[in-house]
């Protein structure tokens, strides 16, 4: 008798169990078809980035306001475009070079409503690199969005910008063409810089030539070419500004024998970006053999009845000008004189007017100089009625005036016995 009121005791505490198991089974389905009806989220932070390729359009939907997170990489250096087609809402595109949002913020710029924008990030090192779609209105519960990457690795000289890893070219005129992708716009500390390296031989006459590219976002902004002495020097010798789609080019030196450096970037801080890219040349003229002679201690040494070709460029930003200095000793006392033949303009440069070149005479190696004269372009002038001892040492310097324009073609100086 009491085996069986056990029984039916449990029996009646099973049934129970299973009734409350099975009530708590369809709360719990009601609860998740419930939560079926509340958008998910995806994507939504760097551990759960989406992965997305080239040429492949992306679409996605902002979730209460929250960001997208895209993940891509490569194997090599590249550089990218991102193409946003017409933008539902204001959202912020960031690219990180990273995992994280500590890391490099290679790129970050706002689309505004209905836009249709195309960003260029560049260069971006072999790896993963992340993409953040932040919308600006958070309370945004639900707006769509298209992208597309487009790859483009075929530019093998980048991650060129120091001087370490600067890429090297060419001086004898053979044009090099790179991109300058973006520009520092002010919410990231990134920017693309290129730094150029060339070397000369001998004492040189560089002619740097730069022709900008035809399309700069926006259009009114310009890039800037600077020029440095060398890697352990990095005094700027010169640097000039260049308008999309004109050429600016400069005479410089002279030019010890070594490595020197030119960087290449957008002018000052401005949201700029190009996928086009620039041509740069760079032409060492060595022909002027009397180089080293910008000092009376330098001064190379000349002879009557010789002429002499010299170049001369404009003076840096440094204010230094390049002077030529030559040393004369008659052999027999009398009367002299110096002709000298200026020089043309150079037709490419930046600068107005036509080059001053002057000619002093100096009866020692320093102090004030006794006679000068100058000339305006390739015409000729004489020094006349110098009155000269045997054996003793006479200086002539030649040199442009500062602000004369530069040029290219040798100037021409000869002594001759009047």
């Amino acid at each position: 008798m009491n085996i069986r009121l056990v029984l039916h005791f449990c029996f009646l505490l099973f049934f129970i169990c299973f009734l409350l198991f099975f009530e708590s089974c369809e709360l719990l389905s009601e609860d998740n078809s419930d939560s079926k009806d509340e958008p998910i989220n995806e994507n939504s932070t760097f551990e759960s980035a989406e992965f997305v390729v080239d040429l492949v359009t992306q679409s996605g939907v902002f979730i209460n306001g929250g960001s997208k997170f895209y993940k891509f990489s490569f194997s090599t250096t590249c550089l990218i475009r991102i193409d946003v087609v017409d933008a539902a809402v204001e959202y912020r595109i960031a690219v990180y070079e990273n995992d994280n949002s500590s890391s490099l913020v290679k790129r970050s710029s706002y689309i505004d409503t209905g836009e249709n924008a195309q960003i260029f990030v560049g260069p971006l090192a072999p790896g993963n690199h992340y993409i953040e779609l932040d919308p600006r209105n958070r309370e945004e519960v639900s707006a769509e969005f298209n992208f597309k990457l487009v790859f483009d690795c075929s530019d093998t000289d980048e991650l060129n910008n120091t001087f370490n890893t600067a890429t090297e070219i060419l001086s004898d005129g053979t044009p090099y063409s790179a991109r300058i992708l973006a520009s520092n716009d002010g919410s990231s500390n990134y920017e693309d810089y290129d730094m150029i390296k060339f070397t000369n031989d001998k004492y040189g006459i560089a002619k740097i030539r730069f022709r900008a590219p035809e399309e700069i976002q926006p259009i009114s902004e310009s890039i800037e070419v600077t020029i440095f002495n060398d890697a352990n020097d990095e005094t700027e010798l010169e640097n000039f500004y260049v308008d999309r789609g004109e050429t600016g080019e400069v005479i410089l030196g002279p030019l010890a024998p070594g490595e020197h450096y030119i960087g290449i970037n957008y002018k000052g801080e401005c949201s700029c970006q190009s996928e086009q890219p620039y041509e740069i040349s760079i032409e060492i003229d060595e022909q002027d053999i009397y180089e080293p002679n910008d000092s009376p201690s330098s001064a190379f040494e000349i002879q009557l009845e010789t002429q002499y070709e010299g170049m001369l460029a404009y003076p840096n930003r440094l204010g230094v000008k390049d002077s030529d200095w030559f040393k004369f000793i008659p052999k027999v006392s009398g009367t002299y004189k110096a002709l000298l033949i200026g020089t043309p303009r150079y037709p490419f440069s930046n600068r107005t007017g036509i080059p001053y070149t002057y000619l002093y005479f100096y009866d020692t190696p320093g102090g004030t100089y006794k006679k000068n004269v100058y000339i305006q372009g390739e015409s000729s002038v004489e020094m006349s009625n110098l009155e000269l001892e045997a054996n003793h040492e006479y200086y002539f310097l030649i040199n442009h005036y500062y602000n004369s324009s530069e040029s290219d073609k040798p100037y021409k100086l000869q002594l001759l016995s009047q």
